[in-house]
């Protein structure tokens, strides 16, 4: 949050399962309360920063890539993964481009 990677405020972790398959596609960490609060105050900063807030949809779709590049997400996994949480299958996606 806030241009930061670090841990949650909980010790807790859920299973996140894939609706088509429903085999499981990731451990994650839950959030808290505190989690919530302090993304919301991330959002409000990066909202009345000129530096996104500023930058029409068109340019932020262009920097989405880059973005998912630096947390560690190629473009094709990054698609994968999105595909996997809501349940589209790969071919599906293609032909419809």
């Amino acid at each position: 949050m806030g241009g930061r990677r670090g841990p949650g405020s909980s010790d807790e972790t859920s299973t996140n399962v894939g609706p088509t398959t429903e085999a499981e596609l990731a451990s994650i960490q839950r959030g808290t309360a505190e989690d919530v609060d302090a993304a919301l105050q991330a959002a409000r900063r990066a909202f009345t920063d000129p530096c996104w807030s500023s930058v029409g949809p068109d340019r932020r779709g262009r920097n989405l890539p880059q973005i998912a590049d630096m947390g560690g997400y190629s473009g094709s996994r990054c698609d994968t993964r999105v595909r996997a949480h809501s349940g589209e299958r790969a071919w599906s996606v293609k032909t419809a481009r």
